[in-house]
């Protein structure tokens, strides 16, 4: 991600590393605009995920999805959804 006065640029191999160049831009994204910087970046582990356990509590639909777009903004990979148990 390299960010100035020209401009922003975003550029990755994969979709999902644009993807998440997006979301750190936005978080670097401040009220008088981005500052100019340049970031190279890789994940160190490629799991970086979230655990939700509805077996025993109800979520609604929105719910999960505010979840899952929190999982985003914070650049988590997976999603293990545990929907039963085993009583």
């Amino acid at each position: 991600l390299t960010s100035g006065a020209s401009g922003v640029v975003i550029a990755a191999p994969t979709r999902a590393g644009v993807f998440r160049g997006t979301r750190t831009l936005l978080q670097l994204r401040t009220k008088t605009g981005v500052p100019g910087v340049r970031i190279e970046d890789r994940p160190r582990f490629s799991f970086r995920g979230m655990h939700l356990d509805v077996s025993r509590h109800f979520f609604t639909v929105a719910e999960i999805e505010r979840f899952l777009d929190l999982m985003a903004a914070y650049k988590l990979n997976v999603f293990h959804f545990h929907l039963t148990d085993d009583n």
